[in-house]
């Protein structure tokens, strides 16, 4: 085997290893009310929205020789779901940096555990174990991985769509990964003259944009609830959950229609803003390493459309700001920009894009001349994983704790 293989191997059952003592650290046998909730809202009831997933289990359930609808089963199928992830996360990566290439492997493998650290040790906590971000992170990891690999592109569209039916805050979170890369592609064949490529890249990018808008802005604006849904699914939530612990705000939220803003901003924004300030303060460092790279690459673009392209990915996590104002998850859209800035610079390395490779190349080897710092990096950002939901992590909400008890 050439040692360079072998290398790459060992680097996938690192990963791999990391990945299951996190999740064997964090697994407590259990599934909150809320993420065992969701499994409720099936197509079978209507057009819900959020109710892909549980249109799956309830399919399962009908398929499968046993009663899906209880909780040890949720805990099952959860579990089983969990580690499928890790998995195809993993495999995922070996596929990235083999694309990569040797030379630049090692450079690489600095984003992948880094973002392993955060996507992994946030969806094996309990508060976001068995959550929908889980299912259309690994859909949006896909479409990287198939944009990357030129190889059945138009699934992009379907995917897109897909991620949108299972939570409609994929609009926000994840989808401006595949936007993003979309159009670099898009810029690229039109510095390279290929009308063929950019004619299909403006498909890609038009029709994944109008089907997955017309989702959203069914879901949001036209969906008013289907009362008649309401006992049904109700049902199926007390047999989901422990002790028939549903989540009340869910069923209220998705199957009825109800709009909760006034209810959660007034009770958590305050906290999340605080939070916040704190995170970004202990976070710092790696803002720093992000904003010499991106500022970098912006200024040393040889040309006003390869600046452009990088501009658009300095600013492609805008698509979370209504978010961050409007909803109080902040652990979960931060989550979601550590995946978006981690994925849009593996897509650019394993594309070859020669200013990524070498502008990151720089980054990594000055870190790297600071001895351990690079070491010390990745285990300081231990300090923030798990990211959760309303507290963005345990130490913020430890320091927002002793803010409340202060005031």
């Amino acid at each position: 085997m050439d040692k360079h293989v072998k290398k790459d191997k060992y680097f996938i059952l690192f990963l791999l290893l990391v990945s299951f003592v996190m999740f064997a650290f964090n697994y407590d046998g259990g599934v909150s009310g809320y993420n065992a909730t969701l499994l409720g809202l099936t197509y079978a009831n209507g057009i819900l929205p959020r109710a892909f997933v549980g249109s799956i289990y309830y399919l399962m359930n009908g398929i499968l020789p046993f009663d899906l609808y209880t909780y040890g089963n949720v805990q099952i199928f959860t579990f089983i779901a969990t580690t499928l992830f890790i998995i195809f996360w993993c495999l995922l990566a070996y596929y990235f940096i083999k694309k990569t290439g040797r030379d630049y492997a090692s450079y690489l493998e600095y984003i992948i555990v880094f973002v392993t650290l955060f996507v992994i040790g946030s969806f094996t906590s309990f508060f976001n174990y068995g959550r929908l971000d889980m299912y259309i992170a690994a859909l949006t990891i896909l479409a990287t991985l198939i944009l990357v690999s030129n190889k059945c592109e138009w699934l992009v569209i379907s995917i897109s769509i897909v991620c949108v039916l299972i939570h409609e805050g994929y609009v926000f979170m994840y989808y401006n990964v595949i936007l993003v890369i979309v159009l670099y592609k898009l810029i690229r064949a039109h510095i390279n003259n290929d009308k063929r490529l950019r004619t299909k890249y403006i498909i890609i990018f038009v029709i994944s944009l109008i089907c997955v808008s017309l989702l959203f802005g069914y879901y949001t604006f036209i969906y008013n609830g289907n009362e008649g849904a309401y006992e049904s699914t109700l049902n199926l939530a007390k047999h989901l959950t422990y002790n028939e612990d549903y989540h009340k705000e869910v069923i209220r939220a998705e199957v009825l229609g109800e709009n909760l803003f006034k209810e959660e901003w007034s009770r958590y924004h305050i906290g999340n803003i605080i939070e916040l300030v704190f995170f970004l303060i202990l976070f710092l460092p790696f803002l720093i390493i992000q904003g010499k790279v991106i500022g970098r690459l912006i200024k040393t673009a040889d040309n006003r459309l390869n600046k452009w392209q990088y501009i658009i990915f300095a600013i492609g996590s805008a698509t979370t700001l209504p978010l961050f104002i409007l909803k109080v998850d902040f652990g979960r859209w931060i989550l979601s920009v550590i995946v978006y800035y981690c994925l849009v610079m593996i897509a650019l390395i394993a594309m070859n894009d020669k200013g990524a490779r070498r502008v990151w190349a720089e980054e990594i080897d000055y870190i790297r001349s600071k001895t351990s710092y690079g070491k010390l990096l990745l285990v300081y950002a231990m300090l923030f994983v798990p990211l959760l939901d309303v507290n963005i992590c345990n130490v913020t909400g430890k320091m927002l704790d002793v803010v409340e008890r202060l005031i």
